[in-house]
């Protein structure tokens, strides 16, 4: 992390009213892609830090100078499945909410100095859309359990976050229904068209870059000369043949993150905010109820 953070590599997606470059999604393909080559387990947790900095980007302001006025660059561990409960609390600037839950498969959370876990509202009656928030958390109001034991990825450390009954104050709380029309109240001050992109589908892209990272390095093993049967293999043509496959099935998959992300850059300066919102924009979070 230490590395990642001099590089300057944590800032990519990080507002640059704090310091941040605001890069756009192919820059951090590309640069997690190089990095999975060595370690997809460091690119995995790169390319989470970075969305999660673009996520609190997305905060109240007062969050966000709670968050990035305490660190250069912050470490956010972010869970988005909605498996902990909010209650709301206290009235006018006293007002917020307290949050407990567990949340699964936290990458990261070693490192972090804040968490952001989705919530539902602890309401009797729920609606057609799911009342969820997303809720910032400093260290210090949860814990960790280590739940993480993988063959895979080993090094996220994606453990279990336990919080209970943290006091998070209304700024630090973002419905996700705000995400889901792009009304995030961080865009008013954040106005690049990278805090336009819709959330899931961005991260989900951005994970093809150590996803391309690893399956680069394993071709470059194959190829290896010094490896064990190098030369046996170089004389097989199953081998050769099944090589080239991995060799053109990589290519295309990176020409499709590529294009993907040029498509949603080129596109983002165009997207206007939604009053409409139906069902099932959040129906993908009721298997977590």
């Amino acid at each position: 992390m230490a590395d990642l953070r001099a590089a300057g590599f944590l800032r990519v997606f990080q507002p640059a009213r704090f310091g941040g470059y605001e890069l756009g999604l192919g820059t951090l393909i590309e640069i997690a892609r190089e990095i999975g080559r060595g370690c997809g387990s460091t690119a995995w947790c790169l390319v989470l830090f970075a969305t999660h900095s673009r996520l609190v980007g997305l905060f109240d302001e007062r969050a966000q100078r709670e968050v990035f006025g305490g660190s250069a660059s912050p470490l956010v561990s972010a869970v988005f499945a909605p498996s902990g409960t909010a209650t709301p609390v206290g009235d006018g600037p006293e007002a917020g909410f307290r949050v407990s839950g567990r949340w699964r498969y936290a990458s990261g959370c070693d490192h972090a100095e804040w968490i952001a876990v989705t919530a539902r509202l602890d309401r009797a009656a729920e609606g057609p859309i799911l009342d969820a928030r997303i809720f910032l958390i400093p260290a210090g109001q949860f814990r960790i359990e280590d739940t993480w034991f993988a063959a895979g990825l080993r090094g996220t450390g994606s453990k279990d976050l336990v919080v209970e009954a943290a006091f998070a104050p209304a700024h630090r709380a973002l419905p996700f229904i705000d995400l889901a029309r792009g009304r995030a109240p961080g865009t008013a001050v954040n106005t690049s068209p990278l805090f336009r992109l819709p959330i899931i589908p961005t991260l989900a892209m951005a994970m093809g870059g150590p996803a391309l990272g690893l399956a680069e390095a394993a071709i470059d093993t194959f190829r290896n000369p010094v490896s064990k049967d190098a030369a046996a293999r170089s004389r097989q043509a199953a081998s050769q043949m099944r090589l080239g496959e991995a060799v053109a099935s990589v290519d295309a998959a990176a020409s499709c993150c590529s294009g993907m992300s040029k498509t949603w850059s080129d596109a983002a300066p165009r997207a206007r905010p939604s009053a409409r919102l139906s069902a099932p924009a959040t129906s993908w979070m009721r298997p977590f109820w």
